[in-house]
């Protein structure tokens, strides 16, 4: 199928009634395909709200389907929410497309005929469905680097003993046949080498290889991430934020940056990464460290049942930057990006944190810590030889490692932005968002629950605390990550010392909270259960979130209360609301294209988020809104460089 077929079907489709793949999701219709502005318009067919969708996510998601045949459409748009279902529905009702469920998510496969008519559904059979299971696993098993070490030294070979052939028996017909073969296979593995997402290829040798590779379906349990199910049902959190926030350059940019750094690939004995960790020349995150992410002493243990077995266990993922404390005897540290879990499992084993729980294989060891095994087995452990790539840091290569980052696997599960950024940038932000994400006052808040499932909660604190500190006419960044990456490596400036008081740390974070939990009070004041929302009864929307409580953090006490006077609350209630449900146009765009004429404040809050003339549109619209109530004259103004004057007199 390609993309001018993708285009066909959503002309023959306009009109007609599409059914969801998920039942708890709203059937639409596609109203307009407008090839010449590379846009479709959809709606629910409940007529409730029309939405503009670009061709750029169809593009996407067939790309996914062309590459592996099957795509999660969440994770193919890094998103959920709208950002999926409208765009899965338009896919799953494609006559060649079906869809099947695949570790608790919908998936659409991709059929290489018509399977049924255009505007309805199929899915799988089971017995097709448990094929496709079993063959999506082994491809997330399949690991492409060390897949191309194994063809390059069996190449190697091929070319030593065919020299050797050539020597004794030049011209023979079936040694030019093998070596037009051998040439067939060179050909292969230069494509081979461009497919694996690495920068130095050349200073890999095969001793940094082990054949010990082979994965084992048993060791899934190894990911440092399980992930949940993230249903559509579970999902609180309103994803209809379009900013791509985990590409943060276009190809080329993203090409120079490969070009200045590289990765390089370790691989250390447990030992010596014990020895590391004891010398604190490891920083295994403690801070920031979520309870939900520990993993439970049985899975602890089948990890460690695993390395006895000599079974391979996932690659690790390292950033090495240069150390500065005075106390640890180093000139760089590694941080551990992924597999923090793996580490700590295998640290704390050898340190005699625990003992081996539910083992299956080797029962005999069942309640036995580390100096209990038998000395061989010890030595096992000891001398077991981990995986790994690390990658140097620097301030000039920090956009160039979270790229990297958003584009890792493990085992086919990608980390999260925010699980990035607070790997990057640890530190006293990472403390204070934290803090406020366990808070009574932010827990409170939220009208319908905030996931900390993969740090979701976190991101949306540093959101508002972002654009709380920045403001938003200085918002000149290519993507969010761009801009919360920035504002995480500025806060880290100030300090807050593991374990301490948000008292005892330096006055801006004491300044940020009061500030956050009064924004939070009146706003839940003012709306109530639809506070942060698109409409009534509906999910939180993080982008409202960013902007409402930023705005309000800036407001003086007079005004705040102004605010939540009972008329100028219900004033400015329903003027938000009736702005988003009617997408009004609600400020003037800055731009000289007539396009943005035709977009109101629903647009400004749901797509090109991340872009800054939506910014500027909708932090605008609410300042005006809020500036029509009576008495008052709000002015925006970010409150970190009146903090610096005030406090370091910077």
């Amino acid at each position: 199928m390609k993309f001018e077929d993708v285009l066909d079907y959503l002309e023959q489709m306009i009109g007609l009634n599409l059914q969801p793949i998920n039942e708890s999701n709203e059937s639409l219709v596609i109203l307009e395909v407008d090839r010449d502005n590379n846009r479709y318009i959809v709606d629910k067919t409940t007529g409730t709200r029309k939405r503009t969708r670009p061709f750029s996510e169809l593009r996407k998601i067939l790309s996914v389907l062309h590459q592996k045949s099957y795509a999660s459409v969440e994770q193919a748009l890094n998103g959920a929410g709208s950002s999926r279902h409208q765009p899965e529905t338009i896919f799953a009702n494609f006559p060649c497309v079906e869809h099947f469920k695949y570790d608790k998510k919908k998936h659409i496969y991709l059929r290489n005929f018509n399977t049924h008519s255009i505007g309805t559904l199929k899915e799988l059979s089971n017995s097709e469905t448990r094929e496709l299971k079993r063959r999506i696993d082994r491809y997330r098993d399949f690991d492409i680097s060390q897949f191309y070490f194994l063809h390059n030294k069996q190449i190697c070979i091929l070319e030593d003993k065919l020299s050797n052939i050539f020597t004794k028996y030049p011209g023979e017909s079936d040694v030019e046949t093998i070596s037009d073969v051998l040439k067939e296979l060179q050909d292969l593995e230069v494509k081979l080498s461009e497919s694996i997402v690495t920068l130095d290829l050349s200073n890999v040798s095969e001793n940094n290889f082990s054949d010990n590779q082979n994965r084992d379906d048993n060791e899934r349990s190894g990911s440092d991430y399980q992930q949940g199910t993230n249903s559509d049902e579970d999902d609180n959190s309103d994803e209809d934020d379009n900013s791509d926030e985990g590409s943060s350059t276009d190809d080329d940019s993203i090409i120079t940056h490969f070009e200045m750094s590289r990765i390089n690939q370790v691989s250390p004995t447990v030992s010596l990464l014990f020895d590391r960790v004891k010398y604190n020349e490891i920083d295994l995150q403690p801070e920031f460290q979520r309870g939900d992410r520990v993993w439970p002493v049985p899975d602890k243990s089948r990890l460690i049942e695993s390395v006895l077995l000599g079974l391979p266990i996932p690659v690790l993922y390292f950033a090495e930057k240069e150390n500065t404390d005075p106390d640890v005897d180093a000139d760089y540290i590694w941080v551990v990006i992924d597999g923090l879990q793996r580490t700590t499992a295998l640290i704390g084993y050898m340190r005699g944190d625990y003992e081996l729980k539910g083992l299956k294989r080797l029962k005999a060891y069942n309640d036995l810590t580390f100096n209990e095994l038998p000395r061989k087995e010890q030595r096992k452990i000891r001398e077991y030889q981990l995986f790994g790539h690390l990658i140097p840091m620097s301030n000039d290569s920090d956009a160039m490692i979270r790229e990297i980052f958003h584009r890792i696997n493990t085992y086919g599960k990608t980390l999260s932005p925010q699980e990035i950024r607070s790997a990057l940038y640890q530190g006293p932000t990472n403390r204070f968002l934290k803090y406020v994400a366990d808070s009574d006052e932010f827990l409170s808040a939220i009208p319908a629950s905030i996931s900390s499932n993969r740090m979701l909660d976190l991101e949306y604190v540093l959101r508002a605390v972002a654009f709380l500190i920045f403001g938003y006419e200085n918002y000149t960044y290519n993507t969010t990550d761009d801009f919360l990456s920035h504002a995480m490596k500025v806060l880290n400036k100030y300090k807050y010392p593991i374990n301490s008081r948000i008292e005892d740390a330096d006055p801006i974070y004491s300044d940020l909270m009061v500030r956050l939990t009064s924004s939070f009070e009146i706003l839940t004041l003012i709306f109530g259960d639809d506070t942060y929302k698109k409409e009534s009864g509906g999910r939180v929307n993080k982008v409202l979130f960013e902007t409402l409580v930023s705005l309000f953090a800036m407001m003086s006490d007079e005004e705040k209360q102004k605010m939540v006077n009972v008329d100028n609350a219900r004033y400015f209630k329903e003027r938000l609301l009736k702005a988003i449900v009617n997408n009004e146009k609600t400020s003037q765009w800055e731009s000289s294209n007539d396009n943005w004429d035709n977009r109101g404040f629903e647009y400004a809050i749901t797509n090109s988020t991340s872009k800054r003339i939506t910014v500027l549109y909708r932090f605008r619209s609410i300042v005006e809104m809020i500036n029509e109530v009576p008495g008052m004259q709000f002015t925006a103004e970010p409150i970190l460089e009146t903090f610096n004057k005030k406090f370091i007199g910077k």
